[in-house]
């Protein structure tokens, strides 16, 4: 599968399920993070990460959700088994912005420093020999 399948299957897991059995788990979670219990409305507002991204957002960085367990069908069709899920609240996410498949972020400029550059040592000063006097040898 690849990532655009699983966001929509997320999705459409998130939207479709009928057990309640996570409701309380969830709105412990999110009022245990100060989020008020009438803004927490499960298959609404509360998606896992994957299910998020298929809605056009994106989970910030650092949140943290809630965990509760679910229940997947197995691959060979026999039955479902339990997984753990993370969920997260809309107020934990940011919508993602639309960008053409060549724009590129433009990031703010910021000013180059100025390259250090060492003093450039002086030749010592040589000193001139002086015209010599009478009383000095010639050499």
């Amino acid at each position: 599968m690849d990532k655009y399948a699983i966001q929509q299957q997320a999705l459409s897991n998130a939207q479709n399920g009928e057990s309640s059995a996570n409701y309380t788990a969830i709105l412990t979670g999110f009022v245990g993070k100060g989020i008020p219990s009438a803004q927490i409305i499960p298959r609404v507002n509360v998606f896992t990460y994957n299910a998020w991204a298929a809605k056009g957002r994106q989970v910030r960085r650092g949140e943290h959700g809630v965990r509760v367990m679910t229940w997947i069908d197995k691959k060979d069709g026999t039955g479902k088994r339990p997984i753990a899920a993370t969920v997260f609240h809309v107020s934990q996410t940011d919508a993602i912005e639309a960008r053409g498949p060549l724009s590129v972020p433009q990031q703010p400029q910021q000013p180059q420093p100025t390259p250090y550059v060492a003093p450039v040592p002086q030749a010592p000063a040589v000193r001139q020999p002086s015209k010599p006097s009478s009383k000095d040898e010639v050499w």
